[in-house]
């Protein structure tokens, strides 16, 4: 299955910003997951395996790639070396 097609399935099956589902999501969260969060990165088949992603809002996502320790602190992100 392409990228494309994994990203409007887990979009559709989470609505929601991940964010916001847990709890962190910034003061301008608009609630509505529109882009996906590769919580390990986008390398090799990390890009298109739905376990890795989150989807968020773009004022969430915007926040937590300027900040990937907080990312890292609430779950946002993860680290590579952890995923396998």
């Amino acid at each position: 299955m392409s990228y494309s097609s994994e990203r409007e399935k887990y979009l559709n099956a989470y609505p929601y910003c991940g964010a916001w589902a847990l709890g962190v999501s910034v003061y301008n969260c608009t609630l509505k997951a529109t882009e996906i969060h590769h919580k390990s990165g986008r390398i090799g088949d990390l890009l298109d395996d739905p376990k890795y992603f989150i989807g968020l809002c773009h004022n969430c996502h915007c926040y937590f790639e300027l900040h990937p320790e907080l990312a890292y602190e609430n779950g946002i992100s993860i680290k590579r070396l952890n995923n396998k």
